[in-house]
């Protein structure tokens, strides 16, 4: 027996909104962005490349982001929601968005810093993605551009 066309379209609507109210919740709240499979794993080999590197232009742009040199085992993504939910708080101030809510990559650099994307942040035409360094007390030091 076929169900009703109104009933279909209720449990249609009905399952639509509970989705919809799961997704929701999740962001209204800021956290940590989970790992993707393409993304996360450059920007990982990256950062351990910039850590770790003895090259003079890697040696440059650590010391002009006041990064530590650092083993490069030691570079990861971070899970914590509350390390997650601090790097936001960082970021922000630093925006001037003290409402926003943030979904975010944080990566551990190994020497107690870390790098915070913050993937839906649209750059303006021709500006590369801000990624923000934050030292261990989550405070601002620098901003990598163009990764």
């Amino acid at each position: 027996m076929p169900i009703p066309r109104r009933w279909a379209f209720a449990a249609t609507f009905l399952f639509a909104g509970a989705c919809a109210s799961n997704s929701l919740a999740a962001q209204n709240s800021s956290g940590c962005l989970p790992a993707d499979t393409v993304f996360v794993p450059m920007h990982l080999t990256y950062l351990r490349s910039l850590v770790s590197s003895t090259d003079p232009s890697d040696d440059s742009v650590r010391v002009k982001l006041g990064i530590p040199k650092a083993n490069p085992s030691k570079v990861s993504l971070v899970t914590s929601r509350t390390t997650c939910v601090k790097a936001v708080s960082t970021l922000n101030a630093k925006r001037n968005e003290p409402n926003a809510v943030r979904q975010v990559w944080v990566f551990a650099l190994g020497g107690g810093d870390y790098a915070v994307e913050d993937p839906a942040i649209n750059p303006a035409p021709g500006e590369w993605m801000p990624v923000y360094i934050l030292d261990r007390h989550f405070s601002f030091k620098n901003i990598l551009y163009g990764w």
